[in-house]
């Protein structure tokens, strides 16, 4: 991850294309061990710092959308014998971390692109009470 937190803009950029591949029709547990690395924290510093950057944000858009498919996969799973998944696990985290609400602020942003990339990721794994809430 520290390649992702270095000034020089191009090793941001080459980093996270690395984390693009990487977490492409990614599983469930390679996206939850990148978490406990510090990646999403990281994507929200990148979305506070590059906010007229459209390439680098629909890049970690692309990112958080692989990652939040990869946690639909698991609702449904049964933990217990009386316990399931019942919602996706990253969703809750990028609730609590803040990064849904940074995700929601780009709805605002001047290209096209990028506002309707914010919708569709809000649309599709999120419901608005719980980042309002969260």
């Amino acid at each position: 991850m520290a390649s992702l937190t270095d000034p020089d803009y191009r090793i941001v950029k080459e980093a996270l294309y690395v984390i693009n591949n990487t977490v492409c029709n990614s599983i469930y547990d390679l996206s939850l061990n990148l978490y406990t690395k510090g990646l999403f924290e990281v994507l929200m510093t990148i979305l506070n710092t590059y906010t007229k950057d459209v390439n680098l944000i629909n890049l970690v858009f692309n990112i958080i959308s692989s990652i939040l498919e990869s946690g639909q996969c698991v609702i449904g799973i049964e933990l217990s014998e009386n316990e399931k998944v019942t919602r996706n696990p990253f969703s809750d985290i990028f609730i609590s971390l803040g990064l849904a609400s940074i995700v929601e602020q780009f709805q605002m942003h001047k290209d096209e692109k990028i506002y309707k990339a914010a919708k569709n990721i809000l649309k599709k794994y999120f419901v608005t009470e719980d980042i309002i809430n969260g």
